[in-house]
């Protein structure tokens, strides 16, 4: 019996009553709320919750929130806002004044 009880007592603790007699507090939710989110809980969220939020939720919200206005909010205005001015504003008056000096310096040679 006292071996028995043990193997017993240590078992049923330890697989069922272990959430008993650990705590009804602390094994409740270590056995069934923690055992079991381990091993079904867990298990579940981890390959398919945990796993799916981090792929899904975390990579679409990092990659398309983060990504979104960073490429196209950041890039759109630096490259256009900055390059449009920079190109067309600075080259339109460089090569507006390159070419007609060029333009009518050529036909009035010719």
């Amino acid at each position: 019996m006292g071996a028995n009880t043990s193997v017993e007592g240590h078992c049923t603790p330890v697989c069922e009553g272990h959430s008993t007699p650990v705590t009804e507090g602390h094994s409740t939710p270590v056995s069934e709320g923690h055992s079991t989110p381990i091993t079904e809980g867990h298990s579940t969220p981890i390959t398919e919750g945990h796993s799916t939020r981090v792929t899904e939720g975390h990579s679409t919200r990092v990659r398309e929130e983060h990504s979104t206005p960073v490429s196209e909010g950041h890039s759109t205005p630096v490259r256009e806002e900055h390059c449009t001015p920079v190109s067309e504003g600075h080259s339109t008056l460089s090569l507006r004044n390159t070419p007609h000096l060029s333009l009518r310096d050529t036909p009035h040679c010719l």
